[in-house]
């Protein structure tokens, strides 16, 4: 087994190289959290290394071809709660905000800003995963903004409210172009 539960230190970790063994086997994340349910004692008492895995395992699921899938079951399963994303999160919208990004190689965090309804979440899964600035602003601009941007009647191809709004704010730097445009309603 590649994962091993401390348990008089209330611990658990991988025995190998933590890339390897989850590279080897992606069943080897859901032991973790397996055995990390039964072992530790309270959660958000994981390794920093550990963390870093998880985040980097979790950003190339949310891009890849069955996104909107295996998120949902990660939820069905209550795997979230241990990645710091909110218990009640938006699936459909998350699952929509996929399917408007996935052929245009959407950034991780533009699919998994649609879990979240308020800054404060990104906060929370910030301390469990520690993201990147970049990753962070992003996700707390879009919760915060995406419910302001529309199509126009008008013209539903318009780009104008986007860009419009984009250069309005365009003192958060790049981050956020084309990004928001997949959080539209």
């Amino acid at each position: 087994m590649s994962i091993s539960p401390d348990t008089p230190n209330n611990k658990v970790q991988f025995v190998q190289t933590r890339s390897i063994g989850i590279q080897e086997d992606y069943l080897r994340i859901l032991r973790y959290f397996r055995f990390y349910g039964r072992v530790v004692p309270e959660p958000g008492d994981h390794e920093p290394e550990t963390l870093d895995r998880i985040w980097v395992e979790l950003k190339k699921m949310v891009v890849g071809s069955h996104a909107g899938h295996l998120l949902e079951l990660m939820y069905d399963l209550g795997l979230v709660q241990y990645m710091g994303l909110p218990p009640d999160g938006d699936i459909e919208e998350m699952k929509r905000v996929w399917q408007n990004a996935k052929d245009s190689s959407p950034k991780p965090m533009t699919v998994l800003a649609a879990f979240f309804h308020r800054p404060e979440e990104v906060d929370k899964m910030d301390l469990r995963l520690k993201v990147s600035k970049e990753e962070k602003t992003l996700a707390q601009f879009l919760v915060k903004h995406r419910r302001e941007l529309h199509k126009c009647p008008d013209n539903p191809d318009s780009l104008t409210p986007f860009t419009d709004f984009i250069i309005d704010v365009s003192r958060l730097g790049s981050i956020i172009k084309g990004d928001i445009l997949y959080h539209q309603v």
